[in-house]
């Protein structure tokens, strides 16, 4: 038998992964990358890497916002961005 705090516990992970999953956007603010967490159009973090500093293809998709799925995609995304 489960019990309450384990469903609880449970019913919050799930909440915070369709949070993450629906809300959170790797794009830029000014001429920095930047992560997007929610509407406001406040970032939650700016990267101090210029978007200068990327190929053309790889400024266009974080000009038009790149959707993340869940912190591993992001770990792999800032990996791939910033090595």
């Amino acid at each position: 038998m489960v019990t309450k705090e384990a469903r609880v516990h449970r019913m919050k992970k799930q909440t915070f992964a369709a949070f993450f999953l629906l809300t959170m956007i790797l794009g830029c603010r000014g001429k920095y990358v930047a992560l997007f967490g929610d509407a406001s159009g406040e970032p939650l973090r700016v990267f101090p890497y210029p978007i200068a500093a990327f190929p053309p293809a790889d400024q266009q998709a974080l000009r038009a916002g790149i959707p993340v799925e869940n912190q591993e995609h992001l770990d792999k995304l800032l990996q791939d961005f910033f090595s």
